[in-house]
């Protein structure tokens, strides 16, 4: 888009308006988990993780990949984290 209509043409603020000062409630929810993959850690760096898109929301499918050649899946919860299936 060339003709300075898109969304990178523009300098209006995408998340809030100029006179608002913050977001709306019930707009967005945090939760603090442990971490995902404490019952099988990575012996060596992580260098990707992804959610899986069709997974539960409440009970998300989380995939790391590290240095040590292993895809780990991890079924993700507000109180821990179980290991679904590893991959060497």
């Amino acid at each position: 888009d060339d003709d300075g209509d898109g969304i990178q043409g523009s300098s209006v603020p995408l998340l809030r308006s100029a006179g608002q000062r913050r977001l709306e409630p019930n707009t967005l929810g945090v939760v603090r988990c442990p971490d995902a993959n404490l019952k099988d850690p990575s012996k060596a760096v992580v260098r990707a993780v992804h959610f899986h898109p069709g997974s539960d929301p409440d009970s998300p499918l989380l995939l790391t990949a590290g240095l040590d050649k292993t895809l780990r899946f991890f079924q993700v919860g507000e109180e821990g984290s179980k290991k679904i299936h590893g991959i060497h």
